[in-house]
C-alpha cells in the first residue's frame, strides 16, 4: 500500500471510464455501505470536501442502527441513487445485510429489472459478495487489490471509486498523494515527513508517553477518527501501543 498513489497510473483508463459514466448517470445521491476501514476514508473525504460535492449528496452507512437506517431510507430518491456495497472479505455481516436490504427496497420502489443498475460492489476477487453481485447483474463488480488492508485502502479502488462517484476531485488527491509518497521515500530523515512522525512517536513512547494528542479544527475532525484506527489498531501489538486522543483547539482552550 506504500506505492498506491503511483500505482494508480495502471488503472488510469479504468478510472476515466468510471468518471465518464458518473457524468452520464448524474446521481443525486451516492450511498456507500461498508464497515471499518473500507468506509472510514470516505467519511473523511465526504466531510473535508463537502463544499466541492454540492451536486451529489454522499452518505456513508457504516451502522446497523435501525433509527439511522430508517432515516436514510426516508431521505433517498431511489430512482437517482447509486449504492456502493464495499467489503474486502465480501462476507462481513453488516454491509452484506444492508446491501440486501437496499437491493430489495430498490426492487420494490423501482422494478426488479431496474434495481441492479443502481448497485456497485467493491471487494476482493472470488468473495461471496462478488459472486452474489454478479448473479444479481449489478452495474459493476470491482475487484480491488487483495494485498491492501481496509484501513490503508483510501488510494485503492475501495477509496477512489466511491470518491469519484461522490463528486470528489480524485485527480487532485492522487497528485498530492504522489508528492507525499515521493517525500516519504527519502533516505534523509529530516526531509522525510513519515520518518519524522515515526521518530517522534517512538521517542515519546520510549520516554513513557503513550498518549498522542492530535488537534484538529472541526472540519477535519473526521480525519482524526481515521487516524485513531491507523495509529491505535495498527501499532498496538503485544500489549504495547500508542493511544491517540482526538481533540479540537476549542477544547484545549477550555481545558487550559
Amino acid at each position: 500500500w506504500l506505492t498506491l498513489a503511483s500505482d494508480t497510473d495502471t488503472i488510469e483508463d479504468f478510472l476515466e471510464a468510471l468518471r465518464e459514466e458518473s457524468h452520464r448517470l448524474n446521481p443525486t445521491d451516492v450511498v456507500l455501505i461498508g464497515m471499518g476501514g473500507s468506509s472510514l476514508s470516505m467519511r473523511v473525504l465526504s466531510s473535508v470536501f463537502a463544499d466541492e460535492c454540492r451536486d451529489v449528496r454522499l452518505h456513508v452507512l457504516d451502522t446497523t442502527c435501525a433509527h439511522d437506517v430508517a432515516k436514510l431510507i426516508g431521505r433517498l430518491p431511489f430512482e437517482s441513487t447509486l449504492f456502493i456495497v464495499s467489503s474486502k472479505s465480501g462476507s462481513t455481516t453488516e454491509p452484506i445485510a444492508l446491501g440486501d436490504l437496499f437491493f430489495r427496497l430498490c426492487q420494490k420502489e423501482l422494478s426488479p429489472e431496474a434495481a441492479p443498475h443502481h448497485f456497485i460492489a467493491i471487494t476482493d476477487p472470488d468473495t461471496p459478495l462478488s459472486t452474489a453481485a454478479r448473479e444479481r447483474g449489478w452495474r459493476h463488480v470491482i475487484h480491488a487489490r487483495s494485498s491492501v488492508g481496509g484501513r490503508f485502502s483510501a488510494l485503492s479502488l475501495f477509496g477512489l471509486v466511491p470518491a469519484l462517484y461522490g463528486g470528489v476531485d480524485i485527480a487532485r488527491i492522487i497528485e498530492t498523494a504522489k508528492n507525499m509518497e515521493m517525500l516519504c521515500r527519502g533516505e534523509e530523515t529530516f526531509a522525510n515527513p513519515g520518518a519524522q512522525l515515526a521518530c517522534f512517536i517512538n521517542d515519546a513512547l520510549r520516554e513513557g508517553r503513550d498518549k498522542l494528542m492530535l488537534v484538529f479544527p472541526e472540519r477535519y475532525r473526521s480525519f482524526g477518527m481515521w487516524l485513531e484506527q491507523l495509529i491505535a489498531e495498527s501499532l498496538g501489538k503485544d500489549g504495547k501501543g500508542v493511544i491517540p486522543i482526538i481533540t479540537s483547539p476549542q477544547r484545549i482552550g477550555t481545558a487550559i
